[in-house]
């Protein structure tokens, strides 16, 4: 009895380290994600008008650094990345991405 008790815990402790660990930035950074594409079609008339103003540069810049923040909280991202059931992009991507995002 004793052991299978064990067993429960151990499969508690293992899906919460799963989820708190793993899942919860994968999700913060699909939210993310959304976050940049929802500012970017908020500001498009702006953005393709080249009428930007500082509240619009700034607010780019933050989502950017804030999208490159939250990848290097997914651990294990390059195995998360390689077997591509999170959907998540290359690191190399993401990078690039801030990059125009901050010339934006």
């Amino acid at each position: 009895m004793f052991f299978t008790i064990l067993a429960g815990v151990f499969v508690f402790v293992l899906s919460q380290y799963f989820l708190k660990l793993i899942l919860e930035p994968i999700i913060e950074f699909r939210k993310m994600l959304s976050d940049i594409s929802n500012a970017l079609l908020s500001y498009q008339e702006e953005i393709l008008t080249g009428e930007t103003n500082d509240k619009i540069h700034s607010t780019i810049a933050e989502l950017s650094a804030r999208l490159r923040s939250s990848a290097y909280l997914i651990p294990f991202y390059p195995f998360l990345y390689k077997i591509k059931i999170f959907g998540l992009p290359k690191k190399e991507d993401i990078l690039l991405a801030c990059r125009k995002l901050n010339i934006l």
